[in-house]
Parts: structure tokens; C-alpha cells; sequence
């Protein structure tokens, strides 16, 4: 059975590593890790809430901003599925299941401080902007044109057909 996220001992050697939160769920992630997110993720919006760089550690919101992790998802899959069965004896009482959890596959390409996000600023920096062409006043015009009025709904009485029945 497939299992979301292990949880590790952090030793000395694990130098740089990030724990994330990504749908409500945390996760901590390393460099080239693959990690299995519960549900269906298409576009992952990554929050880092702790980032570990060797003696460097960075848990302040403002110092946070600068950290990104670059991850991309290489598949989604489902797991093996799981038969949940219900029964009450001497009632005839018998219901079975089937549940199978969806996983997404995140692959952690890099962690760091900084870097890719002013690169970014910069790229959008040196984008021009796109000229607009102004319409004339005359093509712009509109014609106003006349509302349509709607006749009031009359009511009809109906009257009363008596019969006259034979006995």
C-alpha cells in the first residue's frame, strides 16, 4: 500500500530540506525527493513553512517569502483498492465497498533562498507593454433604441355553469 509521507529523523547529514504545506497538508522535502500527495494536485501551490540550509534556519514569514521550492508533478495515480465490508448477523445484513485514493506524484527539482523568484521580477521587468489601439469617437457611438412596453395582463372571470342533474 502507498504511503503519503514517511517521517524521518533529522540528522546532520540531511543538510538542506524544507517542510512545505501543499493542500492543507505538510510535508518535509528535499532536494531530488519524490513525495506522494494525497489527492489530485494539478498546479500545487507550495507554502514554505520551515527551510533547514546546513546551520541556517529560517522559520520568520518575512524570511520565508525568499525561500522557493521548484517541483513539478510527473504522474497521477490510484492505489490498490480497498474492500470495506458491513454485516449484523442474523439479519441478512451484508454491504461491501470498494475505495481507492488517488495520489499525485510531486518531484522536488530545488530548494532555496531566493534566486528564481527575482529572476522572474526581472524577466517581467524587461517585457514591454502592449500598445493599445484607440477607437474613434464616431465608430464608439451607440444607437439608443426605443424600449418596448409590455401591455398589461388582463384577467378573466370565469363564470359558474350550473347543471342541472336528473333524479
Amino acid at each position: 500500500m502507498l504511503k503519503p509521507a514517511t517521517i524521518r529523523i533529522i540528522t546532520p547529514c540531511m543538510s538542506k530540506y524544507a517542510v512545505v504545506e501543499i493542500s492543507g497538508h505538510q510535508y518535509q522535502i528535499s532536494e531530488g525527493e519524490v513525495v506522494d500527495l494525497l489527492g489530485r494536485v494539478e498546479k500545487p501551490q507550495i507554502k514554505v513553512v520551515l527551510f533547514v540550509d546546513g546551520s541556517t534556519v529560517l522559520t520568520d514569514k518575512k524570511d520565508l517569502e525568499q525561500a522557493n521550492v521548484k517541483a513539478s508533478i510527473q504522474k497521477i495515480r490510484r492505489a490498490r483498492k480497498i474492500t470495506v465490508g458491513h454485516f449484523k448477523a442474523k439479519s441478512k445484513y451484508d454491504k461491501t465497498r470498494g475505495y481507492r485514493e488517488t495520489y499525485s506524484q510531486l518531484q522536488v527539482e530545488r530548494i532555496g533562498i531566493g534566486g528564481e523568484k527575482e529572476a522572474e521580477k526581472v524577466e517581467l521587468a524587461e517585457k514591454k507593454p502592449i500598445a493599445v489601439k484607440k477607437e474613434s469617437a464616431k465608430a464608439v457611438k451607440k444607437v439608443a433604441t426605443p424600449k418596448k412596453t409590455v401591455a398589461a395582463k388582463k384577467t378573466v372571470s370565469k363564470k359558474l355553469v350550473v347543471k342541472k342533474v336528473k333524479k
